[in-house]
């Protein structure tokens, strides 16, 4: 893709020299309830933070003119696997069933690429970050990021660099490529 970003809500300046993120904040949404750097992650705290997430999604997709997407390399949760499993019934999403993949995505209860070939992909990593790549500028989209708190990096997606012949359940080497296989229960 011609345009690639990271979407995160962790400013930039805030990272070292090898790009780590140095500042000390709830990552996962099993954090809600719990302390993290002294104060208690709110749900309303951590809902705020998921609908701007897919607001941004949405307005990325909007203005890139991307009506549908293909799932692909979709993993359930073991825990969820029933819940969620109409996904594996679904190839091809609408952007109001992306938002809503996207939602248990950031959740960390499913994990998969949304590819809309050679004109979009939306991927989700470890710790909250969401990397968008798109085959046309989308500079209003970019503004409403920006305008609602969140960072938009040029960077390229994890996922987008590795193989696409995943199994579920595969072991994925890139670290930030996506949530751990146990939902994401990882300690802080």
């Amino acid at each position: 893709m011609r345009y690639e970003y990271r979407v995160t809500k962790y400013d930039p300046r805030l990272r070292d020299e090898q790009g780590r993120y140095t500042r000390v904040e709830w990552t996962f949404f099993a954090q809600v309830g719990k302390r993290v750097a002294g104060r208690k992650v709110t749900m309303q705290q951590y809902l705020k933070t998921e609908r701007t997430y897919l607001t941004v999604l949405e307005a990325f997709l909007k203005e890139a003119d991307v009506s549908a997407l293909d799932l692909r390399d979709l993993e359930i949760t073991s825990r969820n696997r029933m819940q969620h499993s109409v996904w594996y019934r679904r190839r091809e999403l609408t952007v109001p069933l992306a938002i809503k993949f996207s939602r248990l995505a950031l959740r960390e209860r499913v994990w998969g690429r949304l590819i809309a070939p050679r004109r979009a992909y939306v991927h989700f990593g470890w710790d909250y970050y969401m990397y968008v790549g798109l085959s046309r500028p989308t500079p209003i989209a970019i503004d409403t990021a920006t305008a609602l708190g969140l960072y938009i990096e040029t960077h390229s997606s994890p996922c987008a660099r590795a193989q696409s012949s995943r199994k579920i359940g595969s072991d994925h080497s890139h670290p930030d490529s996506r949530p751990p296989a146990d939902g994401g229960h990882r300690e802080q």
